[in-house]
């Protein structure tokens, strides 16, 4: 059955839906991984991991550090994640 044209739809809008994609984003010529990550957000997220990666070490060898450190760096990473994330998110 043949509807009516109402004028909701131009022709415009369907070619610019079809080249910026799916999602209607248009891709980052620097890259999906640039795209993804602010200039903050990857110096939290090294920041982040080199906390992970001394709390795992501390945690392999017992007595290196003192319970005190031990703990502030276990508390420290869950915050310095949530700052990742939220500095990371679009």
């Amino acid at each position: 059955m043949d509807r009516p044209d109402r004028g909701r739809h131009h022709a415009g809008h369907h070619r610019q839906t079809r080249r910026e994609g799916r999602a209607g984003r248009r891709a980052d010529p620097r890259g999906p991984l640039r795209a993804i990550l602010s200039g903050v957000g990857v110096l939290y997220l090294i920041v982040t991991l080199a906390c992970a990666a001394l709390l795992l070490l501390f945690l392999l060898r017992p007595g290196a550090a003192r319970p005190m450190v031990v703990w502030g760096l276990s508390a420290l990473l869950p915050l310095l994640a949530a700052m990742v994330v939220a500095l990371n998110h679009r």
